[in-house]
């Protein structure tokens, strides 16, 4: 694939691919902390796409970058899922 083709083709994908490309050039200046406010409000497919963007970051490794979010327990089953770090994994 080439650079920023999504394996599936989809937008969601294309944007975490974007996302992460972005992230990626910032993350080599400079060490970052990524804040998402609200977690709770995200609609699961953009928590997925959080979760692409963090695991695709993991997986790179040596990267300077703490990510924080903010939500309410239990205000949204995707979201939850995140905070634990389900799909976090690497593979």
């Amino acid at each position: 694939l080439g650079k920023g083709e999504s394996p599936r083709g989809d937008a969601r994908y294309q944007l975490a691919d974007g996302l992460r490309d972005a992230l990626k050039a910032v993350l080599d200046d400079r060490p970052t902390v990524l804040l998402i406010d609200d977690l709770h409000e995200a609609q699961p497919r953009e928590v997925e796409v959080f979760t692409a963007l963090a695991r695709t970051l993991i997986a790179q490794g040596g990267l300077g970058l703490l990510i924080v979010a903010s939500q309410r327990p239990k205000a949204n089953a995707a979201s939850d899922a995140f905070a634990a770090g389900e799909g976090l994994e690497l593979i």
